[in-house]
């Protein structure tokens, strides 16, 4: 088993793309508008059609797809709420990719966090949030 992507529900297309792609990299691998019983189904049958956009951040790695509900909502009073979990990212320079994210315009949340794991070593994580407050993770390694 391998994980194949982390779906994020999204308010703005738009916005979301803006910042996986054009503000922390990602390549878009496919975008599509599924229509039927799987968004009636994910919405609670509020919705008949979703558009998915599965994001990249490198070849063969898993993926970020972002998943934003269309066409009139059939039943009022839906709401998506916001995932409690987060994605994680490996990098090899967090501080490099600081340096990336704040040319982009977008700003980590706080400072680089240092933590000593067992067997793993020396980590170094910060954390952004994207346009709808999805929380994202990057991690440096460095053993030892």
């Amino acid at each position: 088993m391998y994980l194949s992507h982390a779906d994020f529900y999204v308010s703005s297309m738009e916005q979301s793309l803006e910042f996986y792609v054009a503000g922390l990299g990602f390549s878009v691998v496919r975008d599509t508008v599924i229509e039927g019983d799987l968004p009636r189904h994910i919405s609670s049958g509020a919705f008949d059609a979703m558009r998915l956009v599965l994001l990249s951040s490198a070849p063969g790695s898993a993926g970020v797809e972002l998943v934003q509900f269309q066409g009139p909502e059939r039943s009022p009073g839906f709401h998506v709420i916001p995932h409690q979990g987060n994605v994680t990212f490996l990098v090899e320079n967090v501080r490099d990719l600081i340096t990336r994210l704040r040319n982009s315009g977008i700003e980590p949340e706080g400072e680089i966090a240092v933590v000593m794991i067992p067997r793993v070593g020396r980590s170094e994580i910060v954390f952004v949030r994207d346009p709808d407050g999805h929380p994202i993770e990057f991690v440096q390694l460095s053993p030892g």
